[in-house]
């Protein structure tokens, strides 16, 4: 809905700025109106650039001849963020392993604690990571990986940190490899894990 809006203004202000140039370029230096719409014109790019870099669109001026401008240019990085189905992790598969042996309980997508159901997920994953003999930790992208791969749950690793990072009492660092942190259970968590799921 941003998007939109700011697309429509953008697109209003750069034909607003046209026209107005096409009005008064009789009596005002033509090159400084020119300047002052590209200007204009690059400051709204710029602006919509920083806030959706990856995407292109184009936006069409209402003038006689359909000019168009580039509002996005393509990058060529790919997205940090990946769908929980794109994820590769040997923990997961690990522990999904361990579950397809043994009569656990999977979590439902229903299942929530203090009536977060993301808790519950993570409360979920990492005990299973434990009973799993998983001593190093997993990552919130193991976590995230498994959750799809077991129970069809997806959740992106950006959410799971954020309750990772909001339940301190019940999740704890265990290890890091460079830039990735590795999490299991406290004892409390522990408690509610067997409580809830076992």
């Amino acid at each position: 809905m941003l998007k939109e809006q700011l697309v429509g203004f953008a697109m209003k202000a750069y034909s607003r700025a046209y026209e107005a140039k096409e009005r008064i370029k009789d009596t005002i230096n033509s090159e400084l109106v020119q300047s002052y719409v590209r200007g204009l014109k690059n400051a709204v790019i710029a602006g919509i650039e920083r806030q959706w870099p990856t995407e292109s669109e184009t936006l069409e001026t209402s003038s006689g001849a359909h000019r168009r401008s580039t509002l996005f240019a393509r990058k060529g990085r790919k997205s940090s963020i990946r769908p929980a189905k794109e994820i590769g992790s040997e923990r997961a598969d690990v522990i999904l392993r361990k579950l397809e042996n043994g009569s656990f309980k999977l979590v439902a997508k229903s299942d929530s604690l203090d009536g977060k159901k993301s808790l519950a997920y993570l409360v979920w994953a990492l005990g299973h990571a434990e009973l799993a003999d998983v001593t190093e930790g997993v990552s919130v992208h193991d976590v995230s990986a498994l959750l799809y791969r077991a129970c069809k749950i997806d959740l992106y690793p950006i959410n799971i940190s954020r309750v990772v990072y909001g339940n301190p009492v019940l999740v704890r660092q265990v290890g890091q490899e460079k830039r990735t942190k590795k999490y299991l259970l406290t004892k409390d968590g522990k408690a509610i894990f067997t409580a809830k799921f076992l």
